[in-house]
């Protein structure tokens, strides 16, 4: 019985080896990207936020009137 489990993992461990270096071989990793660049943002929550504003069908109408009558330069 050890020697089953050993043989397995023995082949598990085997196998991801040999398709990690299989893996590099096929697809290298880019000199362009850089791993730890401090110029990308930290996430912080990692999903996205649905910020909506509920407004009723007055006050769209007071607000279009008030852009129309209003002048902006």
């Amino acid at each position: 019985m050890d020697f089953i489990l050993v043989l397995f993992i023995v082949l598990v461990g085997g196998g991801w080896l040999v398709g990690k270096m299989l893996g590099n071989m096929l697809f290298p990793k880019s000199n362009d990207y850089n791993e730890s660049s401090k110029e990308s943002p930290t996430i912080i929550n990692n999903y996205t936020t649905e910020q909506h504003l509920h407004i009723t069908e007055e006050s769209l109408k007071k607000l279009v009137s008030n852009k129309s009558t209003s002048k902006v330069n």
